[in-house]
Order: C-alpha cells, then structure tokens, then sequence
C-alpha cells in the first residue's frame, strides 16, 4: 500500500488531500469584508465561478455567489 501523509484523511483510505482548511481570497471592485462560511469542499469554488460566468454547474458543490454579491 501507499504510504499516508499524517495530514490526509486516514478514513478514506488514499493519500489526496482532503481535511485542509485554506483561506480563499475574493476580489471584485466595491466588494469589501464578506464572509462566504467555512466551505464542505473546493467543488464550492468552481460552482461559484461557474454561476458567476452562467455556465454548467460542476457534478458537485454549491455556488455562494449570493453572498459575495449580497446587498
């Protein structure tokens, strides 16, 4: 078998990375101190752009576009 870092999940059973937490920087003109919550997966992020763009969303995740743009 493969050999695990201590920082992968070792539930799952594969080395990929799955319990980090990584800051997520947004940037858009006039958009100042949103919080967009703590995100269940990075598929989260390519929802967001996905809608943000109006194309197909991705298999998983949840775009909160909603909350960067809020009025």
């Amino acid at each position: 078998g493969s050999e695990m870092c201590k920082e992968t999940d070792p539930t799952i059973g594969h080395s990929n990375h799955t319990r980090e937490r990584v800051p997520l920087l947004i940037y858009s003109p006039g958009i100042t101190g949103k919080y967009v919550g703590e995100r269940d997966t990075m598929a989260d992020v390519a929802a967001t752009v996905g809608e943000y763009f109006n194309v197909d969303s991705p298999q998983h995740g949840h775009s909160f576009l909603n909350r960067i743009f809020e009025k």
